[in-house]
């Protein structure tokens, strides 16, 4: 059989090295004892040292003996990544096609905001780029801050209805002209809040505007900021195109919906769980809902290559989900670069891990499923209360 050594740790060579440097560590330690404390000291602790030596490269062949010449078709631990038939290769994504501005765009067509609040009675207003989540999904906030390297970060009081929330905002209106726009003008958001940016946009610009009074400044920016978008607005990054267009020739959306937008999208709003079919059945599943955009939902069903169709439910939102074995395949695939590292920064790349993992160790095991299951869920619900 093909052995794969992939998924060790460290090759023989490296191992060598470890060794040779275990020896040399113990052997200095030694000598000094020796020059220090005579020959009678360094009989004891010698041997004290001999132990922990030889006990310590037990472990390390230990180690070494749980991942080395793994089976092909064996996938254990974490990063573990099985040979689909439908893939040519396990490694079809090996250079981390990760781009920050696209995920970020992403991320707010799922859950950013623009906001242009103006003083009832005074020429005066204030602009904010947000991003709010659960605290459950901090770091991604923080990562957030660290790229950008502006705005700032706050947690909801404890007493305010929203105590689980945690926001990221810039107000500054240079920080927003100099660093947010630049993003968004080459990046266009594919969702209804590209609507909404450009009006948000236009606001910020009014107001840095030095040849318009404060009095003309606001006028004008309270006139725009009255028009709003119809329900079937669709943004101008889709070019025209309709969901007929994206149905007869599905290699369009790859021109607009890039893999970093989709990721970022998906940290927002996608949903990796698991479904219980019957009482002996649990299957993987991927979801994602919207209110609006129904286009957008197409354009990730071909990009993902889904099978299932974009349906209307009665709550009164579109939704794309699959529990197809092909897709699931696909979607993990898809999101995966070097066999295990995954596109998404916030907690959905944890979400993602256990999910792709229990795909390929536990298909089929409803037991082991319905406790993962479980265990996530109470992970999720920890920040909602």
């Amino acid at each position: 059989k093909k052995i794969c050594s992939s998924k060790m740790p460290f090759d023989a060579w490296n191992t060598f090295i470890i060794i040779i440097i275990k020896c040399l560590n113990y052997s200095i330690v030694l000598l000094i004892c020796y020059t220090i404390y005579g020959y009678n000291y360094i009989s004891y602790i010698g041997i004290k040292w001999y132990k922990s030596f030889m006990s310590q490269l037990v472990k390390i062949f230990k180690h070494i003996g749980q991942y080395a010449c793994i089976l092909t078709n064996i996938h254990q631990r974490l990063h573990m990544a099985k040979q689909y038939s439908n893939m040519s290769n396990s490694n079809n994504n090996p250079k981390d096609p990760f781009n920050f501005e696209e995920w970020l765009v992403g991320l707010v067509d799922g859950d950013g905001t623009f906001n242009v609040y103006v003083y009832p009675d005074k020429n005066k207003g204030t602009f904010t780029f947000k991003i709010s989540l659960s605290k459950y999904n901090a770091q991604m906030l923080y990562y957030i801050k660290t790229k950008l390297g502006v705005g700032s970060v706050t947690i909801t009081s404890n007493n305010s209805l929203d105590k689980n929330m945690i926001t990221f905002r810039i107000r500054n209106t240079k920080h927003l002209k100099d660093i947010i726009f630049p993003i968004f003008d080459k990046y266009p958001l594919l969702t209804i809040k590209r609507y909404k940016y450009l009006i948000f946009k236009e606001c910020v610009l009014l107001s840095l505007n030095s040849t318009l009074t404060q009095e003309e400044k606001y006028r004008q920016i309270r006139q725009i900021y009255k028009n709003k978008q119809s329900e079937d607005y669709i943004s101008d990054a889709w070019k025209g195109l309709t969901i007929e267009d994206l149905n007869k020739d599905k290699t369009l959306v790859k021109n607009i919906m890039s893999k970093a937008w989709l990721a970022g999208f998906i940290d927002a709003e996608g949903c990796f769980t698991y479904v219980k079919k019957d009482s002996t059945r649990i299957t993987h599943c991927f979801a994602i809902t919207q209110k609006y955009d129904q286009i957008v939902l197409y354009g990730i069903k071909y990009l993902l290559k889904i099978n299932a169709n974009v349906i209307w439910n009665k709550k009164g939102f579109y939704s794309l989900n699959t529990t197809n074995s092909r897709n699931v395949e696909y979607i993990i695939d898809f999101f995966t670069y070097n066999d295990y590292f995954s596109l998404f920064k916030g907690v959905k790349s944890f979400e993602f891990t256990i999910w792709r993992r229990s795909y390929n160790k536990h298909k089929g095991d409803y037991k082991k499923l319905e406790q993962i299951s479980i265990w996530i869920n109470t992970i999720r619900n920890k920040h909602k209360y």
